[in-house]
C-alpha cells in the first residue's frame, strides 16, 4: 500500500500535504507541553522486541502479532510492537527514573487485527507516557493534582476554540471563575467537580484519551460543540458561526 486511503464516508478537511504539516505542528507542540506539565523526559521506544520476551503487550490476548526471524541472530524470533504498556514500566527502571519523574515516547506499532476507520489504522503512531509514583502518592492530593492537569488541558483547548469561534462559544460557560458572578459555574469549576468523582485509574485513562485525541488532531471540546450545533440543524461549527454573524454581526 503506497498511498493514503480514507475510510468510506470520511472526507478529510485538509489535503495530504497540509495534513502532514498539521501533524508536525501538533507533535512539535504537544510533546513540549506534555513534558512540561507531567515532568517527563523523551526516550526512544523500540519498534521490534524479542519474540517470547513478554515485553510486547498482548492487548486483549487475541490480536495476532507481526512476527519474523532475524538472520544474523541465528534466526531468533522477533515481534513488531503492538503496545508499549509493559515496555514503559521496564524502561522506567532501566533508565533509573525516580518518583515524580517519567518518560514519554513517540510510539510506532502495527496492530494487524484492528478495525480500520477514519481514526484507526493498523499502523499506530501516538504519544505514550508513564510515570513513577510511590505508594504514598496514591492519595486524594495526587488525585486532585491529576484533575487539575486534565482540567487545564481541556480549558486551554476551549480557549483556542473561543478564539476561532467567538460567537458560537459566547453562550457557553466562562472558562474561569468570575468573582463578580459567584453563582455561575465556569468550565474549570464544573469540570473539576465532575472529575473529582472519578477514580485515579479512570482519570489516568481519561488523560491518556485526551492525549490520544490530540495526537490524532482531534479536540474533545470541539467535537462536543460540533455535535451540539448539529442538533440545532447546522452542518458544522463554521455554518453555525456564519449564521450567528448574519443574525448578530460583531
Amino acid at each position: 500500500m503506497d498511498h493514503t486511503e480514507f475510510h468510506p464516508g470520511y472526507t478529510p478537511k485538509l489535503d495530504l500535504r497540509r495534513t502532514q504539516q498539521a501533524i508536525k505542528v501538533i507533535k512539535d507542540t504537544f510533546q513540549v507541553l506534555l513534558a512540561q506539565n507531567l515532568h517527563l523526559e523523551r526516550v526512544t521506544a523500540p519498534v521490534l522486541v524479542a519474540g517470547g520476551s513478554g515485553i510486547n503487550d498482548d492487548l486483549n490476548g487475541t490480536e495476532r502479532k507481526v512476527t519474523f526471524t532475524i538472520r544474523q541472530m541465528d534466526e531468533a524470533p522477533a515481534e513488531v510492537v503492538q503496545s508499549l504498556a509493559k515496555w514503559k514500566r521496564v524502561a522506567l527502571g532501566r533508565y533509573g527514573f525516580a518518583p515524580g519523574e517519567g518518560l514519554y515516547t513517540d510510539m510506532n506499532a502495527i496492530r494487524r487485527d484492528d478495525d480500520m476507520d477514519n481514526t484507526h489504522s493498523i499502523f499506530v503512531d501516538q504519544w505514550d507516557w508513564e510515570k513513577v509514583i510511590t505508594r504514598e502518592q496514591r492519595t486524594s492530593g495526587y488525585l486532585h493534582h491529576t484533575v487539575r492537569r486534565i482540567a487545564k488541558a481541556v480549558v486551554d483547548t476551549n480557549k483556542l476554540l473561543q478564539q476561532k469561534y467567538p460567537l458560537a462559544t459566547r453562550r457557553g460557560r466562562p472558562l474561569y471563575p468570575d468573582p463578580t458572578h459567584p453563582r455561575t459555574a465556569s468550565v474549570a469549576t464544573y469540570l473539576r467537580g465532575e472529575l473529582y468523582t472519578y477514580s485515579l485509574q479512570l482519570l489516568q485513562a481519561y488523560l491518556a484519551f485526551l492525549q490520544l485525541l490530540q495526537a490524532r488532531q482531534r479536540s474533545l471540546p470541539r467535537e462536543i460543540l460540533e455535535y451540539t450545533v448539529r442538533q440545532y440543524g447546522f452542518a458544522d461549527l463554521d455554518a453555525f458561526e456564519h449564521h450567528l454573524r448574519q443574525v448578530r454581526p460583531t
